[in-house]
């Protein structure tokens, strides 16, 4: 037998050591970006339970009409250097998120989700879906029309 020959013992133990290493390091170079639509009590919420419970996440823009809720949003969440929006089309056009968070009044809930699944987003709604029959109707045509 070769002296640089390995056992079995080692190769195993060599098996389970590398997928492991692997899955590290990758991990550490794919955090998934996601934005923010809507920067009131629940969308703060949101942003604060991402930041703070979800490890491979970054909370990276924040869209809403009213500058003082996203600058109440970023301290609350602890995200000062997240880029700001006036639009949900705005981050969703310019800021390369990989998903969103919509968290906008209920009667803007398909408008938005209709933008998301546009720009090929994965997305996070909260309830209810819309605030009508025709509303959750035009949300359930956005959401079957998606690139699954």
């Amino acid at each position: 037998m070769e002296s640089n020959s390995i056992s079995r013992r080692q190769l195993m133990s060599a098996a389970t050591i590398v997928p492991f290493a692997a899955v590290r390091g990758s991990a550490q170079n794919s955090a998934v970006t996601v934005g923010l639509i809507g920067c009131g009590g629940r969308g703060t919420a949101d942003a604060r339970n991402l930041v703070q419970n979800v490890p491979g996440a970054r909370l990276v823009a924040l869209a809403d009409l009213f500058p003082e809720k996203i600058e109440a949003t970023r301290k609350a969440a602890g995200v000062p250097d997240a880029k700001a929006y006036a639009r949900d089309t705005e981050l969703l056009a310019k800021s390369g998120v990989d998903a969103v968070i919509i968290a906008t009044p209920v009667f803007l809930h398909p408008e938005h989700l209709e933008s998301a699944v546009r720009a090929g987003k994965h997305i996070y709604i909260e309830k209810p879906a819309g605030a009508d029959v025709a509303g959750c109707l035009r949300l359930m045509r956005a959401a079957d029309s998606a690139d699954r």
